[in-house]
C-alpha cells in the first residue's frame, strides 16, 4: 500500500545482506533521471506487446484497461522518467552466466517466493524483490550488475499482465534478453547517461518513476525509519539525491 517505503526498506536490506568488505559500509544510491523514449529498450516491441494486451482485455477487466492506457501514453512521451537504484561494496549478482536456480541472480530475476539468504540475513522468502517493480507505473525494471568475479550482466523485466499471441495465453512476464530460456545479456546496459559502474554492484532502473516533488523526502523518511541503527552502526551509507546519510550526520537528520 506504500511503494516507496516498500522500496525504502526491501532494497537497502538486500544490498546489506550481499555485503562484500565487512569492514566498509554497503552504499545504497538513489537517483533520479530522465531518459530519451527512443533510448529505452525495444521501445517499439513494448508498444505492440501494450496493443495486444488492449485487444485481449478490452471489453473485459476497467483495471487492465486503464492500465495499459496509461502505459501507452507514458511510452508515447518524449522522455521516460528513471529512478536509479545502485549499490556498493556488495558483491553483484552472481550467477548471471548459470541456469542454476538459488543464485543471487536467479533468485531475484526469475524465482518466485524464494530468497537464498541465510537465517541471519534480513529478508526470507524474497517477496521484497516486488517492491521496485510497484514503483514503475509501468511494472518494468532493468538491472545492471558487476559481480565480484568480474562478470558483468543485464536484464529487463516486464510483469505485466498475459494476452492473447498466436491462440496461445501468455504468462504475463517477459524479458528483455537475447536469449529463449531468459538468461542475462553480457555486458552492462548503463541506462543512465551519467553513471557508469566500474565496481562490482547492482543497479535497479525503475521505468516510468512516479518522481514528484516529494519523492526524496519520503524516501529519506523511511530510510531513517528502517536503517537508522544499520546506518549508526557504520553498516550502510545512503544517498539521495545530492543528500548522502551515514554515521557523521545522522543526528542532523
Amino acid at each position: 500500500g506504500d511503494e516507496l517505503n516498500s522500496v525504502g526498506r526491501e532494497v537497502p536490506q538486500n544490498s546489506v545482506d550481499a555485503q562484500y568488505d565487512e569492514t566498509k559500509p554497503v552504499i545504497v544510491e538513489f537517483k533520479s533521471f530522465q531518459l530519451e523514449a527512443t533510448d529505452f529498450p525495444d521501445h517499439q516491441e513494448c508498444l505492440e506487446i501494450l496493443d495486444n494486451c488492449e485487444l485481449t482485455w478490452k471489453g473485459h477487466n476497467d483495471k487492465c484497461e486503464k492500465f495499459i492506457e496509461q502505459a501507452k501514453d507514458i511510452l508515447s512521451q518524449p522522455t521516460i522518467s528513471f529512478l536509479r537504484i545502485s549499490d556498493f561494496n556488495t558483491k553483484g549478482l552472481e550467477g548471471a552466466n548459470s541456469k542454476e536456480l538459488g543464485t543471487p541472480w536467479s533468485s531475484l530475476i526469475r524465482e518466485a517466493g524464494s530468497s537464498n539468504k541465510g537465517d541471519s540475513s534480513g529478508g526470507s522468502f524474497g517477496i521484497g524483490k516486488s517492491a521496485p517493480a510497484a514503483n514503475s507505473k509501468i511494472r518494468t525494471l532493468f538491472y545492471d550488475s558487476l559481480d565480484i568475479r568480474g562478470i558483468s550482466s543485464h536484464i529487463g523485466v516486464a510483469n505485466i499482465m498475459s494476452f492473447e499471441k498466436d491462440d496461445k495465453i501468455t504468462t504475463g512476464v517477459g524479458y528483455y534478453t537475447g536469449d529463449e530460456n531468459s538468461r542475462a545479456i553480457s555486458g552492462l546496459l548503463g541506462l543512465d547517461p551519467n553513471f557508469e559502474r566500474t565496481e562490482p554492484g547492482t543497479d535497479i532502473y525503475i521505468s516510468a518513476f512516479n518522481a514528484n516533488d516529494s519523492w526524496s523526502e519520503k524516501l529519506l523518511h523511511s530510510i531513517l525509519m528502517n536503517f537508522f541503527i544499520t546506518i549508526h552502526q557504520k553498516q550502510l551509507v545512503v544517498r539521495i539525491e545530492d543528500v548522502e546519510i551515514n554515521y557523521d550526520n545522522l543526528g542532523e537528520f
